[in-house]
């Protein structure tokens, strides 16, 4: 499971993503304003085992990775600054293997 800031409006955003079972993971959305955790959807044919890594930062701009069932780590990207359509829904940036991608995922969160 991993909870992080969801950095795309001011009410204090929260994404939760759990494993629910072995190939796919749900994604939740929590605002302060709102107070409960909102379902937003599953993604599946990913490795519930790897676990799901995120990094957020201002107020636009948020990255969650996760590793699929071909080992690959698949990196997906929200940006209400750079795209105002990916606000409401995740680009995917890109899919590498997985050393490669590992290490541009520790650079990040440097």
């Amino acid at each position: 499971m991993r909870v992080c800031w969801a950095g795309i409006n001011e009410s204090i955003p929260l994404r939760l993503w759990y494993a629910s079972d072995s190939t796919t993971f749900e994604e939740y959305l929590y605002h302060d304003n709102e107070g409960e955790w909102k379902w937003q959807q599953s993604w599946p044919n990913m490795s519930g085992a790897a676990g799901v890594g995120c990094y957020s930062w201002g107020p636009n701009n948020m990255y969650v990775a996760f590793v699929n069932l071909q080992n690959q780590v698949e990196i997906y990207h929200r940006s209400k600054a750079d795209n105002p359509h990916l606000a409401n829904g995740w680009g995917e940036r890109c899919k590498h293997a997985r050393h490669s991608a590992f290490f541009v995922l520790t650079y990040r969160v440097r």
